[in-house]
């Protein structure tokens, strides 16, 4: 599966071990009952998600917008952690289709306001059209 996607220019689709139990009821539903959209829809989440995590990064600059997955990659927060900071408004991000999206920049730039303590973060600053 992974070499035809790479073949049409996709990135490969990596299925977890904690997909594994739904990976495996797509493919026998699509095997036994011809039902293909579970499988289809995994995979094209699971190609997604590699184009977020491992694509995306590699061509970003400072200031390419990125779902946190993303520009979380070489600091000590998670994605989950980013996501709660900018659901608190500690972290400049945009909400993109249901998906907070930021910078390393602005990650950066939290880090960069946090006290020796971790207490005092950067607040959000202001956006325009030129920051997208």
């Amino acid at each position: 599966m992974n070499y035809l996607l790479i073949l049409a220019g996709y990135p490969p689709a990596i299925i977890y071990k904690n997909q594994r139990s739904r990976y495996i009821s797509a493919l026998q539903r699509a095997q036994t009952q011809k039902d293909y959209r579970g499988l289809v829809e995994l995979v094209a989440r699971a190609v997604l998600d590699n184009l977020n995590r491992l694509l995306l990064p590699t061509l970003a600059t400072e200031e390419t917008y990125l779902p946190l997955s993303a520009p979380a990659e070489g600091t000590t927060y998670t994605a989950g952690y980013l996501r709660k900071l900018a659901d608190q408004g500690r972290l400049h991000a945009l909400k993109q289709s249901g998906q907070w999206i930021s910078t390393r920049r602005h990650i950066e730039a939290y880090m960069a306001g946090k006290s020796s303590r971790g207490r005092k973060p950067v607040g959000p600053q202001e956006s325009s059209a030129d920051d997208l």
